[in-house]
């Protein structure tokens, strides 16, 4: 019985000398402490070393109501962050407001300026101000509806962003623009329409819900 013991504590021994030699040491976390990793061939990975962005908006709503286009540019202050400045713009007719008939033509144009930050590999948000203006005329034979509105507003949005070496392609999918400070001018209502009123405030004193914002575009 002794024998056998002896014999199974010389095996134990053995073993852990065995496991022993296999451990790798890492250098102490004070010594080198933790530094960020980037996936290879992500979207963040690829964000990278990149200084300037420019995409083209090719729809979706907001700042404005109503559908809009417009050109960005963006300045990397990290992979991760950027500042960015939006030209947006749009026209059409009718049913964009709350009253607006089949006569109505509304021309909406917006500056933007945000801050993007990323959140994730394409995950992001972006918070910033807009100044908006909207010309407005519904007018058809005698009758004359029009105003012209400029405003400020605060937005944030959330989307994804795909970055591909050189080739960027996101959509804002959600968010909210809040106007704090409206004017109008060039008001005419011969008609006396109650959907005049409904349209200014719409277009210029509402809460606009910011949807499906696509764009397309280079990093370099």
């Amino acid at each position: 019985m002794l024998r056998l013991i002896l014999v199974l504590l010389f095996s134990v021994q053995l073993s852990a000398f065995a496991d022993d030699k296999d451990v790798k040491v890492l250098p102490n976390p004070e010594v080198a402490p933790n530094t960020e990793t980037v996936i290879d061939d992500s979207s963040e990975f690829h964000r990278l070393g990149k200084t300037f962005q420019i995409n083209a908006r090719l729809g979706g709503q907001g700042p404005n109501l109503g559908g809009t286009i417009g050109l960005v540019g963006g300045y990397f202050l990290n992979r991760n962050q950027l500042i960015m400045l939006e030209l947006a713009g749009g026209s059409g007719n009718g049913f964009l407001g709350t009253g607006s008939t089949t006569y109505s033509d509304i021309k909406r144009r917006s500056v933007s300026i945000y801050f993007k930050q990323f959140l994730a590999n394409s995950f992001y948000y972006r918070a910033g101000l807009d100044y908006r203006t909207v010309k407005y005329d519904d007018s058809f034979s005698t009758i004359i509806r029009r105003f012209d509105s400029k405003s400020f507003g605060a937005t944030f949005n959330i989307g994804n962003q795909w970055q591909f070496h050189n080739f960027t392609i996101g959509c804002d999918w959600a968010g909210v623009t809040v106007p704090f400070a409206t004017s109008y001018s060039n008001e005419q209502n011969s008609s006396g329409s109650s959907w005049f009123e409904d349209d200014k405030e719409d277009f210029g004193k509402d809460v606009v819900f910011n949807l499906l914002q696509f764009y397309v575009g280079a990093s370099f």
